[in-house]
């Protein structure tokens, strides 16, 4: 266990995370076949079952490893909160495969949270553009640190991939201050949802100075940081 790790319980854990949050499942049969997928998170039934979508796969594969009682480990990443690698260990309830392919596991008891940043992110609704080569689209700041950010765009807007560099320029007002500047950096990761997709950006190194800047333009108003007026 690295040393920022901690165990937290099941209920805070599961609250950190949105439907369609993507899951990895590591499945060990009785007699120590292990196998991995890539799945997607649905929701919770009863505050006592999780319920998860069941990945594409063989029928010899899901005859071998998707039965009740079977033991698995998941890997999730938080997309609540200040970002966290959760992980715990839960048990195969039920498999159903009509009218939609679905598994339930027990609820964890206990959750295994790993950090995947040192400094703090705060919520935001910030309205703002991005920019990338000659593309130009609306977004909305959710959260925001001295380091990255996260921004949400429609579905149906165009899309971006990890590794893509992006201008961010803020868009609302802030008293008389003097305009911020476009703010750079790199996409580092994609969370897909029903309503938006939300995108990672880590800021280049020298612009760390204007997001400070930016941080200190704004005021908590009991829920989320806002610009001062």
């Amino acid at each position: 266990m690295n040393r920022n790790e901690k165990t937290i319980s099941g209920i805070d854990a599961l609250e950190m995370l949105e439907h369609s949050t993507e899951m990895t499942v590591k499945i060990e049969t009785p007699v120590g076949i292990t196998s991995q997928y890539h799945t997607r998170f649905v929701g919770v039934f009863a505050e006592t079952l999780l319920v998860i979508e069941i990945p594409r796969i063989s029928r010899d594969e899901y005859n071998l490893f998707f039965r009740e009682g079977f033991w698995m480990t998941i890997r999730t990443i938080a997309t609540r909160g200040e970002g966290a690698t959760l992980t715990f260990k839960a048990q195969i309830e039920n498999v159903v495969e009509a009218p939609i392919a679905l598994f339930t596991v027990t609820y964890p008891r206990s959750v295994q949270l790993s950090p995947l940043r040192a400094e703090a992110r705060f919520n935001v609704n910030l309205p703002a553009k991005i920019y990338r080569d000659s593309q130009q689209v609306e977004c909305e700041i959710r959260d925001l640190s001295k380091e990255g950010c996260a921004f949400i765009v429609p579905l149906l807007s165009p899309s971006f991939k990890a590794g893509n560099k992006v201008s961010l320029e803020l868009t609302c007002n802030f008293s008389k201050d003097a305009p911020l500047g476009l703010l750079q950096g790199t996409i580092c990761n994609l969370h897909r949802s029903k309503q938006y997709a939300k995108y990672g950006v880590r800021f280049d190194e020298d612009n760390i100075v204007m997001a400070k800047s930016l941080l200190s333009r704004l005021q908590f108003n009991g829920s989320k940081l806002v610009p001062k007026h």
